[in-house]
């Protein structure tokens, strides 16, 4: 009913933290891992919180939880060789791939069509190591495979090469599954890790979190509260820009908007 939803207080977890006085640094990132995992209680599991799951024979899985900060290139440049001086025209995307390889294959191939007919140079991929033993059984069905993309573009760099890095993501999901291929973040300043996931999960399941090479100097988290959408991978936040906690408030401002428009109504 109406005044149920509009009573109704539940929301997502967010928030955010930064110190830009100071270098980037691996404290931080703990701290904000940390922050998120007390988010918990703003979140949900399938068929039950955590101390009812066993009882209730439910599900683990999280709606979803996530960071979104700055690129750790220090962390990155183990695996991909990119000069500091060339990183302002380079960047990044969290890509969610079909575990199916043969799939797989074909949607990087494609992938790379499109980024090479932006006039982007991909330089390799980086797979993300995870923990899949902390998902429940609903989010491990549907864990997809993870990898980052490393791009470069020989001309572009800020506001444009972040435009450009939009059209390219948009133009490369024309036509895609998106439980078979989701860009989570694809920018020259930050990326985002989430996952369909408990807050509490998160810290465990991307193994780069532990890595002291991680630094930072901002991070937004996000614990998400599933109310008009069923939990995906995909749409775990925080998003590409920015993490919401607004789909309660999103009903009751259609309930208003329905209101409004009433006296047009025909039946």
């Amino acid at each position: 009913p109406e005044e149920r939803v509009i009573g109704e207080k539940d929301a997502c977890g967010v928030g955010m933290m930064a110190n830009m006085t100071k270098p980037p640094n691996h404290e931080l990132l703990q701290a904000i891992l940390r922050a998120c995992s007390c988010m918990e209680h703003r979140g949900a599991c399938s068929s039950g919180m955590d101390q009812t799951i066993q009882m209730c024979g439910g599900d683990d899985s999280g709606d979803g939880a996530g960071i979104l900060t700055q690129i750790p290139w220090e962390l990155f440049s183990e695996d991909v060789q990119i000069p500091a001086e060339d990183r302002a025209q380079c960047a990044v995307g969290m890509v969610f791939f079909s575990k199916d390889a043969t799939l797989r294959t074909q949607l990087k191939s494609r992938l790379e069509e499109t980024l090479e007919g932006e006039g982007f140079r991909v330089l390799g991929y980086r797979i993300c190591q995870t923990d899949s033993s902390v998902l429940g059984r609903n989010s491990a069905a549907s864990e997809p495979w993870i990898e980052q993309i490393f791009v470069e573009h020989p001309s572009l760099q800020g506001d444009k090469l972040e435009s450009k890095l939009y059209l390219a993501r948009r133009k490369a999901e024309i036509g895609q599954n998106m439980d078979d291929f989701y860009i989570a973040s694809f920018s020259s300043r930050t990326i985002t890790y989430k996952g369909m996931l408990k807050s509490s999960a998160l810290i465990a399941y991307y193994k780069d979190f532990a890595n002291p090479l991680f630094k930072i100097q901002f991070g937004l988290w996000h614990r998400r509260f599933s109310t008009n959408t069923m939990p995906k991978w995909p749409l775990a936040q925080p998003f590409r820009f920015i993490g919401h906690n607004g789909e309660i408030n999103t009903i009751q401002g259609n309930y208003n908007w329905a209101t409004a428009r009433s006296a047009t109504f025909e039946h």
